[in-house]
């Protein structure tokens, strides 16, 4: 065997895996180390546009990848050997990048250093970290030239979330997983008939940012299904996906599935009958298959828990509703703060955070903030929508399900404030190719503008 063979992406990953469940289990930091050489050197041997999948891979492990509790998160050195091997990349092969995106982020940036200036009590390492992570995405976007890479950008993400709730799940098995993963965070439980459900959480610290995760993850992998004949490994994969969320025994999770299986039947049967047969099919057999582990019962605590303390407003969004109206006083109440914000990092109102992104970001950034951003996402997204032609006769009816990530991301962050978080960015960029997605075999006639030099590997279709 080829010795580049075996440094393969699968292996180095595999590698890496193996390094932090052997961190878990020892609780040896050193174990960490090794992680971030074997990723590192996949980095660096990908190609420009593959680099990333790493990222993907990883982002949401970012809990686990830390020295200490409260420390930084090796995923940020990740996200700097990216940065350097791109630029060293770039350099050496006189790749050419957008300058419209990147001018686009830098004035995002400005304006956070602006923000920044005017308010003393912002965190500087949490809007370091914040530019970081958008740098990141800029140096993806900017330097894009194809998305036929998108199907393997997809499994390695839903592979790197199923995998790491995999690991959280052996904490049933192993005494040391599941201690780590306590101190990570609180313990998050639900009473109901005599029984105390642990409500799942993956290798997140809040059962229902995993839960969104696994969301954006099974809209993902429902776009590039649709796109293809044979589609096993995307179905094991949601099923998977699915049954975790069901442990999360989050209300989000619940509506949200329910609302996407209500418009993939919709498009099916106004399309297709005969698929959306198969489709109903396959659920029927899906529910069958998790009858025995356990699905009613965890259905029933979901359900629970919207009647747990009443039907008002408040029990129901679980305090969420008062919290929002907090912020919403908050940003109204004063011009500065409506239209520049309070500073990122500034802490939250109260020490509440506001369980609603779009509140956060303006009580942080303000109103011109959020127009700033936009600016940059429609940069951005005008760059990716360039690198694809696809001719007229593609399947008009299978456009809908390019909407679903965005529609997660969107409805999702009403309760949540994922801006915050270190992947969010990254939700952004797959988010943006989705929406330009019409599939990559000859059946739908898409034609990139540029091929993209991929190394073989079993994420790869």
């Amino acid at each position: 065997m080829r010795f580049d063979r075996l440094l393969r992406n699968e292996v180095l990953i595999s590698f890496g895996v193996l390094s932090i469940l052997a961190m878990l289990i020892s609780g040896q930091k050193l174990f960490l180390f090794l992680f971030l050489i074997a990723i590192g050197y996949g980095i660096f041997r990908e190609g420009l546009e593959g680099k990333i999948k790493f990222l993907l891979f990883f982002c949401t492990w970012i809990y686990v990848l830390k020295l200490e509790e409260g420390g930084f998160s090796f995923f940020h050195l990740l996200q700097l050997i990216y940065l350097m091997s791109c630029a060293i990349f770039i350099t050496v092969n006189r790749n050419k990048i957008n300058i419209k995106v990147l001018l686009g982020f830098l004035f995002f940036v400005l304006y956070i250093l602006f923000n920044f200036s005017i308010n003393a009590s912002s965190g500087l390492f949490i809007v370091l970290g914040f530019v970081l992570n958008f740098f990141t995405i800029t140096v993806a976007f900017s330097t894009i030239k194809n998305i036929d890479s998108f199907n393997s950008y997809v499994l390695y993400y839903t592979f790197g979330l199923s995998i790491s709730g995999i690991v959280a799940m052996l904490g049933e098995f192993i005494p040391q997983i599941k201690l780590h993963i306590q101190s990570m965070g609180e313990s998050f439980t639900v009473y109901q008939n005599d029984h105390l459900y642990m409500r799942f959480s993956g290798l997140d610290i809040d059962p229902n940012y995993f839960a969104f995760q696994v969301l954006f993850g099974i809209s993902l992998l429902i776009v590039i299904s649709g796109y293809k004949k044979r589609h096993l490994k995307e179905n094991f994969l949601i099923f998977i996906l699915v049954f975790m969320g069901i442990n999360t025994l989050s209300k989000m999770f619940l509506i949200l599935l329910i609302l996407i299986i209500s418009f993939i039947c919709a498009i099916y049967i106004k399309n297709n009958i005969i698929t959306a047969l198969k489709f109903s099919f396959v659920l029927m057999i899906s529910f069958l298959v998790m009858l025995p582990l356990g699905f009613i019962n965890f259905i029933k605590a979901t359900l629970f828990r919207f009647s747990l303390e009443g039907s008002s407003t408040v029990s129901i969004t679980t305090g969420r509703s008062d919290l929002w109206l907090l912020y919403i006083r908050e940003i109204l109440s004063s011009l500065r703060i409506f239209l520049v914000g309070n500073g990122f990092g500034s802490g939250f109102l109260g020490g509440y955070a506001a369980h609603n992104m779009y509140l956060l970001y303006c009580y942080f950034l303000g109103f011109i903030g959020i127009l700033i951003l936009l600016i940059f996402i429609f940069t951005s997204y005008r760059h990716v929508k360039k690198q694809v032609v696809f001719d007229n006769n593609i399947m008009k009816e299978m456009k809908g399900f390019n909407k679903l990530p965005l529609f997660v991301l969107l409805i999702s962050n009403f309760s949540l404030d994922s801006v915050m978080m270190d992947y969010f960015p990254l939700f952004l960029f797959l988010t943006v190719i989705t929406c330009n997605y019409f599939g990559t075999t000859n059946d739908f006639s898409v034609t990139s503008i540029s091929e993209i030099n991929q190394s073989p590997n079993i994420l790869t279709q």
